[in-house]
């Protein structure tokens, strides 16, 4: 669970993985009264719109390699609320509830790594997921569990070895 620290591991296990931190930004609108009443999650292009049960529409969420920076910038939130508003023209008149940010772990080719590391028998990995980890969640833990438990690679997870990135011979992980 080193997410977008996970560099760190390589001086605590000798492992080297291509993980870079990813920053997000997201706010939250109060919702406007009906007749908006968003109940579904909407997907545009580049941004979704989930509404929450208190009420709250969060919208997410920016894409940027910032390393550790988490800051909010202005040019973030106003690319946030102009896609979301493009989206939903009934989202103009709502009132910002709060905004923040936090860092994902991104791999050069935006996929997770999945897998054993190949130089320890004992250090499974899961990571790299970006924006999506929350939505591969499930999958990536019965996958993961499946090798842990058997030792055996399942076919879905094959894809997404650390080997990938291997260059003349120098491997990762």
């Amino acid at each position: 669970a080193t997410g977008a620290w996970t560099c760190d591991m390589e001086s605590l296990l000798d492992i080297a993985l291509p993980v870079m931190p990813q920053r997000g930004q997201m706010l939250a609108l109060k919702q406007p009264a009906a007749p908006l009443a968003l109940k579904h999650i909407i997907f545009g292009e580049a941004i979704y719109l989930a509404p929450k049960n208190d009420g709250t529409i969060v919208v997410g969420a920016t894409r940027e390699d910032a390393g550790f920076e988490k800051h909010l910038t202005a040019g973030g939130i106003a690319w946030l609320l102009a896609t979301a508003i493009r989206l939903l023209p009934g989202l103009a008149g709502a009132a910002i509830d709060q905004m923040w940010a936090g860092l994902r772990p991104k791999t050069p080719d935006n996929l997770p790594i999945l897998g054993k590391a190949s130089r320890w028998q004992n250090v499974t990995l899961a990571v790299g997921h970006g924006s999506i980890g929350v939505a591969l969640s499930a999958i990536t833990g019965k996958s993961i569990a499946e090798l842990v438990v058997t030792g055996n690679v399942p076919a879905l997870l094959a894809p997404f070895s650390a080997e990938r990135f291997a260059v003349n011979d120098l491997r990762y992980a």
